[in-house]
């Protein structure tokens, strides 16, 4: 046979795995026949007692140490850019419980070298009874369904995704094709949305029968832990977004998926007296959600994106008003009942959301200093009381950082700024001393304009003594520095926003919709107000996009219809 091409095998490991399985599939590649290979081992957080035992065991192997265990797709990646920088002809991804038959390499290669618009083709797959275990997958487009083939193929045949990628590619294929997505990590789907696109690249998958291997661990894939339901709830409904158009997607997979992956297995989790799973494909919707929403940002705000990865992801700066169980008839927009924040705060937790601070955002946003994933800014406009005897307290015990914005004009007294509006009572300066006093590494208290007036169309001078002003009593009450202002109603324009960039102010902040964003103008930055009329489903929207396009159907609904009543009774008279 005429010499194998230079071949790399790369293979991840981690010390949470079994060592002899890792030996197993080692002691096989380096049995394939007619082979020039090289291994490269990619060690995600092991000891270094594995690095000397299997040093020992294969002088020439590559040992490449990883610092943590992020997941399948960053490993893959590690190996991905070694081969890239390297001289090999041939990519061979292989997991550390898989043991090749002697020939399996060299019935590949002869595949593989059929046609120059095949890309990858990959071996059956057994378990150790012989059983087919696996032979590649199909994918159903319009529900976003992957379906794994066990049945023996009688010869090749092309197939959408390869379990595990476990196979071999050309070098053409991985630099068409780049790195595995990292949104997949930990664990579950980074496969299946590499071989699909593969397929964008016009590049055929098979499966090569002939060329076999054996599964040696349990196959994980439909394990009912939480830990598996979380990432595969998640990872099904990202890699869905990114494969299938708007319309199958949201008429489409949205409904098959709520039903087959929620509230099917759902029922019958609880009717097993496991709701911990159901509550774990739940988290996973709503990551899946946030996955979205990241991926959909990066599109629009590349440019802004120093690094992609992170700088993506955007940061929601949620904007709350009254928090009450007071029921005011002509403020009801602008109230939140107390329960219904506490579910949200809940949920936030559950799905992973951290609150930070306003300095956190600001390093992150003007220094390009790393913030927590999943960062999330809690902030109220107005300094209302309810806060200090409901609201503060519970937060601070939640570990809830957040930002109340005041009117130093209007400390002591009531929202009399809005016509027709009922007069709630605002914080007294005494009051924000000690609500400092005692919750000080948890509230925050920062400029909302001296006397609550709209700063658009309004005078440079004017602008400048409303925020200055409000500033000076604010430090002055608090004994510290006033760094940060929301405009009063979310009114602006280019002039008081060019104002306020000329003050101390290290940022301001409007009620436009959208995501925070390194790039954005640190004087005009996006908020989203969380509404009294809000359903659940637009609080996430919100946390996950920067707004809810359900809201926003409701408010044009809701806009028609006045319209078309305000005209027929016009018609009438």
């Amino acid at each position: 046979m005429t010499q194998s091409p230079r071949t790399l095998f790369a293979i991840l490991h981690s010390e949470s795995e079994r060592e002899e399985f890792l030996i197993r599939t080692l002691d096989s590649v380096y049995r394939q026949k007619d082979a020039e290979l090289s291994v490269l081992l990619v060690d995600r957080s092991s000891s270094n007692k594995l690095e000397a035992t299997l040093k020992n065991r294969y002088p020439e192997i590559i040992y490449l140490a990883k610092s943590e265990n992020t997941g399948i797709a960053s490993g893959r990646n590690a190996s991905i850019e070694y081969f890239l920088q390297s001289g090999f002809e041939l990519f061979f991804i292989l997991d550390n419980d898989i043991e090749l038959e002697d020939d399996c390499l060299s019935l590949l290669i002869r595949a593989l070298h059929q046609s120059p618009s095949i890309g990858f083709v990959a071996p059956l797959m057994f378990d150790e009874e012989g059983k087919p275990l696996s032979a590649g997958g199909k994918y159903i487009y319009p529900l976003g369904q992957p379906v794994l083939s066990r049945e023996k193929p009688a010869r090749q045949k092309e197939i959408d995704f390869a379990s595990g990628s476990i196979g071999l590619f050309k070098r053409e294929t991985i630099e068409a094709t780049g790195d595995f997505d990292v949104e997949f990590d930990p664990y579950g789907f980074e496969d299946i949305d590499y071989g699909l696109r593969v397929k964008v690249e016009r590049l055929s998958l098979l499966i090569e029968p002939e060329a076999r291997c054996r599964h040696l661990s349990v196959y994980s894939f439909h394990r009912e832990t939480e830990f598996f339901l979380f990432h595969t709830t998640k990872n099904r409904f990202y890699c869905a977004s990114k494969h299938l158009g708007g319309a199958s997607f949201y008429l489409i997979f949205f409904p098959w998926y709520v039903a087959r992956r929620l509230i099917f297995p759902g029922l019958r989790f609880l009717a097993a007296g496991r709701a911990n799973l159901l509550g774990a494909a739940i988290r996973g919707f709503f990551a899946g959600l946030r996955a979205v929403g990241k991926r959909k940002k990066l599109a629009a705000e590349m440019k802004f994106a120093e690094n992609p990865s992170l700088e993506s992801q955007g940061v929601p700066i949620l904007c709350y008003h009254n928090v009450s169980d007071t029921k005011y008839k002509n403020f009801s927009l602008y109230t939140l009942p107390v329960s219904r924040f506490k579910t949200q705060m809940r949920w936030l937790k559950r799905l992973g959301y951290r609150s930070v601070s306003l300095d956190v955002l600001y390093d992150h946003l003007a220094n390009g200093k790393p913030i927590p994933n999943n960062a999330v800014v809690l902030t109220f406009d107005d300094g209302y009381r309810d806060l200090q005897t409901t609201l503060s307290p519970w937060l601070a015990k939640m570990e809830l950082v957040h930002t109340l914005f005041v009117n130093s004009g209007k400390m002591g007294g009531t929202t009399d700024w809005i016509p027709r509006a009922p007069d709630i009572p605002i914080l007294s300066a005494e009051e924000i001393k000690e609500m400092n006093r005692l919750h000080g590494d948890w509230v925050d208290f920062q400029a909302h304009g001296k006397n609550h007036l709209a700063l658009k169309n309004q005078s440079p001078e004017t602008v400048e003594k409303e925020v200055m002003e409000d500033i000076q009593s604010l430090e002055s009450i608090l004994n510290r520095p006033v760094n940060y202002l929301a405009f009063p109603f979310g009114y602006y324009d280019a002039d008081s926003v060019a104002c306020a960039a000329k003050t101390s102010l290290r940022a301001a902040f409007t009620v436009d919709q959208g995501l925070c964003q390194r790039g954005q103008n640190l004087h005009s930055l996006p908020r989203v107000e969380i509404l009294g009329n809000d359903w659940f489903i637009d609080f996430i929207m919100k946390l996950v996009f920067g707004w809810s396009p359900i809201a926003k159907l409701r408010t044009f609904l809701k806009m028609t219809w006045v319209k078309l009543r305000s005209g027929k009774k016009l018609s009438q008279n």
